[in-house]
């Protein structure tokens, strides 16, 4: 979805991510896509934070409050704690980084097009949205139009008619000019004689 009605759905699948990473704590909802692995960190403390708000609150602003409240939310946020540093020692340390990186959606999509190990890897920048590559949009042109003609002559298994709709028309067009030998200042010589 292109436009203002983009930036609404993005803001709303935003939204809903973020209220379920509220309650639920998701660990797969760090992902760069999603709310990424700072602020999934983050926002584990605020969520602890606006729990000792609420049982402040309760406590100066209820009725007949219930005694020891302050003392039963200690002892959930100190079992949430160690819990939380228990979980991050279970984790592999190639992936502690993802818990406070701040690497956004757009610089992941990037980074996984150029440190990709081969052209299969490569292909699936296309199954996300153009507005994560399109900073890269150069490079993907050269990598479509160096392997172009040998894709068309070879059929790789990912080179499927599902990869060559998501790639974009005048990409595709660029690709097959240069695969046959024409750029696009040949184009233009020829047109100007």
């Amino acid at each position: 979805v292109e436009g203002p009605m983009g930036v609404l759905v993005s803001f709303f699948a935003r939204l809903i991510v973020k209220l379920v990473t509220d309650y639920t704590s998701i660990v797969h909802f760090r992902h760069p896509y999603e709310l990424g692995g700072f602020y999934w960190t983050f926002n584990m403390f605020l969520s602890f934070f606006g729990s000792w708000i609420s049982v402040y609150v309760y406590k100066n602003y209820s009725v007949n409050p219930v005694k020891d409240v302050d003392k039963f939310m200690l002892a959930l946020t100190l079992a949430w704690l160690i819990n939380f540093i228990f979980f991050l020692f279970t984790v592999k340390r190639k992936y502690l980084k993802t818990f406070y990186t701040v690497e956004t959606g757009r610089s992941f999509g990037a980074r996984m097009f150029l440190e990709a190990e081969n052209d299969s890897q490569r292909a699936q920048v296309f199954t996300r949205h153009s507005w994560f590559w399109k900073r890269i949009k150069p490079e993907i042109q050269s990598w479509l139009n160096a392997g172009w003609a040998e894709w068309e002559a070879k059929s790789p298994p990912w080179f499927t008619a599902k990869f060559l709709a998501s790639v974009p028309p005048e990409m595709v067009k660029c690709a097959r000019d240069a695969s046959s030998g024409l750029s696009l200042t040949s184009m233009r010589s020829t047109i100007g004689k």
